[in-house]
């Protein structure tokens, strides 16, 4: 992110403390956010659609693996975001290939 995520808007998806629900208590969701550096207070709003979350979003965060992320159109979200996409996999739902040739700065966290 050119060293800084200052100014920067991230649609995050997966905030909740496992897939497939809804409950965001102690979500490991906020540690990712925190090793990537995003530790000052932001603007947080919650928006159900993932394709209305990207609107304009400098980087998309995948932090819960629900099954539903795997089926999105990713050129559809690309279409929409600020250019250059960077796109953070923390749970191993998309096939980083396919991503890149989409256009995606694709990276996956925490892989080995």
């Amino acid at each position: 992110m050119f060293n800084t995520v200052s100014g920067k808007k991230f649609a995050v998806l997966g905030f909740a403390f496992k897939k497939d629900i809804g409950d965001i208590r102690e979500t490991p969701a906020i540690d990712h956010l925190v090793s990537a550096g995003v530790t000052e207070k932001t603007n947080l709003s919650v928006i159900k659609d993932p394709y209305e979350t990207a609107k304009g979003a400098h980087g998309v965060c995948i932090l819960t693996e629900w099954n539903e992320f795997k089926s999105l159109d990713y050129q559809k979200i690309y279409d929409v975001m600020e250019k250059p996409v960077f796109f953070f996999d923390g749970r191993n739902v998309v096939n980083v290939q396919a991503m890149r040739k989409i256009g995606f700065m694709c990276i996956r966290l925490g892989s080995h």
